[in-house]
């Protein structure tokens, strides 16, 4: 398993490999991009990917009520910190499924890291920051939220940026911006679904410039009765999504040749999220706005596109079939 010779570690690998794939197809996201990045780093890509989904999973899970999601954040934390002193139970002896999953995730993960020479000291400001959400439902100003996206969007966003494989030196710099972006448009495209989930991830100050409060924010987006002021503050946010992401439209570059299909892909398609977004000038808002379908057409078309170029990269770069520039 390409250089993996603890048994321990490398089925680790394996079941997080496994768990991962079942959770992005309940994601309704395409297992096959595994394939955009190198086979040697596949595994890897999978346990960084699953310890994300790991820890959202324990934050967001809603037929658990806080104080549950609470303890089992204690449970993973507690069993990250023994992987990291290397004093993970054996396999088979933990008293739990759920505490299973936790070693073999945290397993996995704390691997990926030390591969990579990622800092595992910012691992529990990350999870800090996660676990915060449990009870900050909004911010006041944009320096609060920005608290949130420097630890729970930034922070692995360059863990994963390692993975790829930087060659310029601006490559971090440009993939926090292209991830700050790749947030901002989530946090547009879902601004019903978060507030019904109880969050908002506009600073009230700002809103309140726009003549909304959260109250009036919710009595909108539930009427679908979109005043002028919440449609000035949506086409306002989209652009201020669309200066981070042509900030960072030289990441994809910036990363080594044959990992930079993943990086393409992540930011074409948000960027069809965006164009969408820019052409509804605010409509999205409205009851029954579905994304047109061209937006998966080409989404789908460029992800077999970035798959062939990413396994033909691979290749390229594994058995020199053809010159890639580095």
């Amino acid at each position: 398993m390409l250089g993996i010779t603890d048994p321990a570690v490398r089925q680790s690998y394996l079941v997080a490999s496994k768990l991962v794939r079942g959770k992005v197809k309940a994601r309704q996201i395409p297992s096959v991009i595994r394939y955009m990045v190198p086979a040697k780093k596949r595994l890897h890509i999978e346990a960084f990917f699953m310890f994300i989904m790991h820890v959202d999973d324990i934050v967001d899970h809603k037929v658990h009520s806080i104080p549950v999601r609470e303890h089992r954040m204690d449970e993973w934390e507690a069993m990250f910190a023994r992987a990291v002193a290397n004093e993970l139970p054996v396999a088979g002896t933990t008293s739990s499924e759920d505490e299973e999953t936790h070693a073999h995730v945290a397993r996995a993960f704390v691997h990926t890291m030390r591969t990579f020479g990622q800092p595992l000291k910012d691992v529990p400001p990350y999870v800090a920051g996660q676990r915060r959400t449990l009870f900050v439902t909004e911010y006041e100003t944009e320096e609060k939220l920005e608290e949130f996206i420097q630890t729970v969007t930034l922070l692995p966003s360059s863990w994963a940026n390692a993975i790829l494989e930087p060659i310029t030196p601006d490559s971090n710099v440009l993939c926090r911006r292209a991830a700050t972006a790749f947030q901002l448009i989530d946090f547009i495209l879902d601004v019903k679904q978060d507030l019904d989930e109880g969050r908002i991830y506009f600073p009230l100050d700002r809103m309140a410039k726009y003549g909304l409060d959260r109250a009036a924010l919710k009595r909108q987006l539930d009427r679908g009765d979109i005043s002028e002021g919440l449609r000035e503050l949506m086409v306002d946010e989209i652009k201020r999504a669309k200066e981070m992401y042509d900030s960072g439209r030289d990441w994809p570059k910036s990363v080594h040749p044959a990992s930079r299909a993943f990086a393409e892909w992540d930011y074409h398609t948000n960027g069809l999220k965006l164009d969408a977004l820019i052409k509804a000038d605010g409509e999205h808002l409205t009851p029954g706005f579905r994304m047109p379908p061209s937006i998966k057409l080409k989404a789908v078309a460029n992800m077999y596109f970035d798959i062939a170029k990413g396994v033909r990269d691979d290749l390229s770069v594994r058995y020199g079939r053809r010159a890639v520039e580095v």
